[in-house]
Protein backbone atom coordinates (compact mmCIF):
# COMPACT_ATOMS: atom_id res chain seq x y z
CA UNK A 1 0.00 0.00 0.00
CA UNK A 2 1.61 3.18 -1.26
CA UNK A 3 1.58 6.98 -0.60
CA UNK A 4 3.58 10.33 -1.37
CA UNK A 5 4.26 13.53 0.30
CA UNK A 6 3.37 16.58 -2.22
CA UNK A 7 3.43 19.72 -0.66
CA UNK A 8 1.94 22.40 -2.67
CA UNK A 9 1.62 25.95 -2.24
CA UNK A 10 0.02 28.29 -4.98
CA UNK A 11 1.13 31.90 -5.91
CA UNK A 12 -1.87 33.79 -4.37
CA UNK A 13 -1.68 31.50 -0.81
CA UNK A 14 1.79 32.31 -1.09
CA UNK A 15 1.72 36.09 -1.42
CA UNK A 16 -1.24 35.83 1.53
CA UNK A 17 0.04 33.76 4.31
CA UNK A 18 3.32 32.56 5.27
CA UNK A 19 5.46 29.27 4.51
CA UNK A 20 4.42 27.45 7.51
CA UNK A 21 0.31 27.81 7.50
CA UNK A 22 -0.33 28.72 4.02
CA UNK A 23 0.58 25.13 2.05
CA UNK A 24 -2.69 24.32 -0.06
CA UNK A 25 -0.50 20.97 0.39
CA UNK A 26 -1.56 17.75 -1.77
CA UNK A 27 0.26 15.03 -0.39
CA UNK A 28 -1.66 12.93 -2.54
CA UNK A 29 -2.82 9.67 -4.09
CA UNK A 30 1.28 9.27 -5.56
CA UNK A 31 3.30 6.57 -3.01
CA UNK A 32 4.09 8.67 -0.13
CA UNK A 33 7.08 8.89 2.40
CA UNK A 34 6.72 9.54 5.77
CA UNK A 35 9.87 10.66 7.36
CA UNK A 36 8.87 7.85 9.89
CA UNK A 37 11.08 5.43 8.15
CA UNK A 38 12.72 3.04 10.36
CA UNK A 39 11.02 -0.04 8.88
CA UNK A 40 9.17 -0.19 5.89
CA UNK A 41 6.20 2.09 6.63
CA UNK A 42 3.00 2.31 5.14
CA UNK A 43 2.39 5.92 4.42
CA UNK A 44 5.09 7.81 3.26
CA UNK A 45 4.08 11.26 1.61
CA UNK A 46 7.24 13.02 0.04
CA UNK A 47 5.75 15.13 -3.08
CA UNK A 48 6.26 18.68 -2.24
CA UNK A 49 5.04 21.61 -4.88
CA UNK A 50 5.62 24.80 -3.92
CA UNK A 51 5.09 28.13 -5.03
CA UNK A 52 7.35 29.79 -7.95
CA UNK A 53 9.49 32.96 -7.63
CA UNK A 54 6.89 34.18 -4.40
CA UNK A 55 7.69 32.59 -1.72
CA UNK A 56 10.95 29.86 -0.82
CA UNK A 57 8.62 27.04 0.61
CA UNK A 58 11.31 25.49 0.25
CA UNK A 59 14.13 27.38 2.53
CA UNK A 60 11.67 26.07 6.04
CA UNK A 61 11.29 22.33 4.49
CA UNK A 62 15.00 21.79 4.07
CA UNK A 63 15.79 23.43 7.49
CA UNK A 64 13.18 21.29 9.39
CA UNK A 65 14.86 18.00 7.06
CA UNK A 66 18.45 18.91 7.94
CA UNK A 67 17.52 18.64 11.64
CA UNK A 68 15.95 15.34 11.40
CA UNK A 69 17.98 13.01 13.75
CA UNK A 70 18.72 9.87 12.19
CA UNK A 71 20.13 7.05 14.33
CA UNK A 72 19.14 4.19 16.91
CA UNK A 73 15.67 3.65 17.13
CA UNK A 74 15.69 3.02 20.75
CA UNK A 75 17.45 6.48 21.58
CA UNK A 76 14.26 8.65 22.42
CA UNK A 77 15.96 11.64 20.90
CA UNK A 78 15.87 10.19 17.10
CA UNK A 79 13.58 10.86 14.30
CA UNK A 80 14.51 8.66 11.49
CA UNK A 81 15.67 4.64 12.25
CA UNK A 82 17.26 2.22 9.67
CA UNK A 83 15.69 1.20 6.50
CA UNK A 84 13.50 -1.95 6.86
CA UNK A 85 16.56 -4.29 4.84
CA UNK A 86 20.15 -3.94 3.02
CA UNK A 87 17.68 -5.11 -0.35
CA UNK A 88 15.41 -2.25 0.45
CA UNK A 89 17.83 0.49 1.63
CA UNK A 90 19.67 -0.41 -2.02
CA UNK A 91 16.48 0.28 -3.67
CA UNK A 92 16.09 3.86 -1.94
CA UNK A 93 19.69 4.54 -2.43
CA UNK A 94 19.25 3.99 -6.61
CA UNK A 95 16.29 6.39 -6.77
CA UNK A 96 18.67 8.96 -4.23
CA UNK A 97 20.85 8.34 -7.70
CA UNK A 98 18.01 9.01 -10.14
CA UNK A 99 16.87 12.02 -8.38
CA UNK A 100 20.48 13.21 -8.75
CA UNK A 101 20.78 12.69 -12.44
CA UNK A 102 17.33 14.38 -13.03
CA UNK A 103 17.70 17.53 -13.06
CA UNK A 104 15.56 18.34 -9.99
CA UNK A 105 17.75 20.38 -7.86
CA UNK A 106 19.23 18.96 -4.64
CA UNK A 107 18.29 20.67 -1.25
CA UNK A 108 19.38 18.49 1.53
CA UNK A 109 19.61 14.88 2.15
CA UNK A 110 20.27 11.77 0.31
CA UNK A 111 23.65 10.42 1.39
CA UNK A 112 24.56 7.33 3.83
CA UNK A 113 25.54 8.66 6.91
CA UNK A 114 28.79 8.15 8.58
CA UNK A 115 30.69 9.35 11.55
CA UNK A 116 31.58 8.12 14.64
CA UNK A 117 27.65 7.57 15.93
CA UNK A 118 27.08 5.38 13.17
CA UNK A 119 29.75 2.97 14.36
CA UNK A 120 30.14 0.19 16.78
CA UNK A 121 26.72 -1.79 16.89
CA UNK A 122 24.90 0.80 14.27
CA UNK A 123 27.88 0.19 11.54
CA UNK A 124 25.58 -2.56 9.94
CA UNK A 125 22.28 -0.41 9.95
CA UNK A 126 20.91 0.48 6.55
CA UNK A 127 20.90 4.12 6.84
CA UNK A 128 20.18 7.21 5.10
CA UNK A 129 19.53 10.83 5.33
CA UNK A 130 16.44 12.24 4.47
CA UNK A 131 16.25 14.13 1.31
CA UNK A 132 14.60 17.09 -0.47
CA UNK A 133 14.33 17.98 -4.34
CA UNK A 134 12.89 20.72 -5.79
CA UNK A 135 12.68 22.15 -9.28
CA UNK A 136 11.25 18.54 -9.60
CA UNK A 137 8.25 17.57 -12.59
CA UNK A 138 5.19 15.04 -12.49
CA UNK A 139 7.05 12.59 -15.06
CA UNK A 140 10.20 11.62 -13.09
CA UNK A 141 11.18 7.81 -12.03
CA UNK A 142 11.21 8.65 -8.18
CA UNK A 143 8.46 11.12 -7.97
CA UNK A 144 5.93 8.73 -9.72
CA UNK A 145 7.39 5.46 -8.08
CA UNK A 146 6.79 4.30 -4.91
CA UNK A 147 10.16 5.11 -3.33
CA UNK A 148 9.24 4.17 0.48
CA UNK A 149 12.05 6.00 1.66
CA UNK A 150 12.87 9.59 3.20
CA UNK A 151 12.70 11.31 -0.14
CA UNK A 152 11.06 14.51 -0.86
CA UNK A 153 9.96 16.04 -4.32
CA UNK A 154 8.76 19.40 -4.37
CA UNK A 155 6.90 20.41 -7.24
CA UNK A 156 4.78 23.79 -8.18
CA UNK A 157 1.52 24.36 -9.19
CA UNK A 158 -0.74 27.76 -10.07
CA UNK A 159 -4.17 26.69 -9.33
CA UNK A 160 -5.91 24.70 -7.08
CA UNK A 161 -8.04 22.77 -9.89
CA UNK A 162 -4.34 22.05 -11.54
CA UNK A 163 -2.77 20.62 -8.38
CA UNK A 164 -6.32 18.65 -7.63
CA UNK A 165 -5.96 16.80 -11.21
CA UNK A 166 -2.42 16.52 -11.27
CA UNK A 167 -2.28 14.59 -8.05
CA UNK A 168 -5.21 12.56 -8.64
CA UNK A 169 -3.41 11.74 -12.44
CA UNK A 170 -2.00 8.38 -10.40
CA UNK A 171 -2.97 4.94 -10.29
CA UNK A 172 -2.14 5.10 -6.35
CA UNK A 173 -4.45 6.78 -3.52
CA UNK A 174 -3.87 5.56 -0.33
CA UNK A 175 -3.58 8.44 1.90
CA UNK A 176 -3.23 12.51 1.23
CA UNK A 177 -2.64 15.89 3.12
CA UNK A 178 -4.31 19.48 2.81
CA UNK A 179 -2.69 22.04 4.40
CA UNK A 180 -4.42 25.51 4.54
CA UNK A 181 -5.77 28.46 6.44
CA UNK A 182 -8.37 28.66 4.55
CA UNK A 183 -10.84 25.83 6.11
CA UNK A 184 -13.65 25.19 3.11
CA UNK A 185 -10.73 25.20 0.90
CA UNK A 186 -9.03 22.37 2.70
CA UNK A 187 -11.88 20.43 3.00
CA UNK A 188 -12.83 21.29 -0.57
CA UNK A 189 -9.78 20.00 -1.96
CA UNK A 190 -9.65 16.46 0.44
CA UNK A 191 -13.17 15.67 -1.40
CA UNK A 192 -11.89 15.54 -4.39
CA UNK A 193 -8.88 14.23 -3.99
CA UNK A 194 -9.08 10.55 -4.83
CA UNK A 195 -7.74 8.95 -1.71
CA UNK A 196 -8.81 6.83 1.15
CA UNK A 197 -7.58 8.66 3.88
CA UNK A 198 -7.34 12.54 4.05
CA UNK A 199 -6.21 14.46 6.49
CA UNK A 200 -6.39 18.40 7.01
CA UNK A 201 -3.47 20.57 8.34
CA UNK A 202 -2.30 17.35 10.29
CA UNK A 203 -1.21 14.35 8.33
CA UNK A 204 -0.50 10.10 10.09
CA UNK A 205 -3.13 10.51 12.73
CA UNK A 206 -5.12 7.41 12.79
CA UNK A 207 -7.08 6.25 15.86
CA UNK A 208 -7.80 2.61 15.98
CA UNK A 209 -11.77 3.93 15.33
CA UNK A 210 -11.22 5.04 11.93
CA UNK A 211 -10.96 3.05 8.78
CA UNK A 212 -7.63 3.01 6.82
CA UNK A 213 -7.21 1.99 3.47
CA UNK A 214 -6.55 3.26 0.29
CA UNK A 215 -8.31 3.94 -3.47
CA UNK A 216 -7.62 2.40 -6.76
CA UNK A 217 -4.13 0.58 -6.89
CA UNK A 218 -3.61 1.24 -3.19
CA UNK A 219 -5.86 -1.79 -1.92
CA UNK A 220 -8.99 -3.74 -1.25
CA UNK A 221 -10.72 -3.20 1.88
CA UNK A 222 -10.22 -1.47 5.16
CA UNK A 223 -8.16 -1.73 8.09
CA UNK A 224 -9.68 -0.33 11.75
CA UNK A 225 -12.88 0.67 12.67
CA UNK A 226 -16.71 -0.95 11.83
CA UNK A 227 -15.07 -1.59 8.48
CA UNK A 228 -12.54 -3.82 9.59
CA UNK A 229 -15.20 -6.11 11.69
CA UNK A 230 -17.18 -6.27 8.46
CA UNK A 231 -14.69 -7.38 6.49
CA UNK A 232 -14.39 -10.65 8.98
CA UNK A 233 -18.49 -10.89 8.92
CA UNK A 234 -20.09 -13.51 6.77
CA UNK A 235 -23.24 -11.99 6.14
CA UNK A 236 -26.85 -14.16 5.31
CA UNK A 237 -30.08 -12.99 4.06
CA UNK A 238 -33.14 -14.76 5.39
CA UNK A 239 -36.68 -13.47 4.04
CA UNK A 240 -39.68 -14.43 5.98
CA UNK A 241 -43.38 -14.39 4.57
CA UNK A 242 -45.90 -13.93 7.82
CA UNK A 243 -48.41 -14.56 4.57
CA UNK A 244 -50.42 -17.57 5.05
CA UNK A 245 -49.16 -19.95 2.26
CA UNK A 246 -51.60 -21.41 0.23
CA UNK A 247 -51.70 -25.71 0.66
CA UNK A 248 -51.64 -27.70 -2.63
CA UNK A 249 -51.60 -30.87 -1.13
Amino acid sequence: MPTKVVACVSPSEARRHSPAASWVATAAARPSRRWVVDGEPLRHEARDAAAGDELDAVAPIAERVAALKVGDPFDPDTTIGPLVSAEHHDKVMRYMKLALDSGARHIVGGEVPTGDEFGGDLASGNWVMPAVFADCTDGMEFVTDEVFGPLMSVLVFDTEDEVVERANATPYGLSAGVFSKDFARANRVGNALQAGSVWINDYGTLPASVPFGGYKQSGIGRENGANAIEHYTQVKMIYSSLVPVEQYM
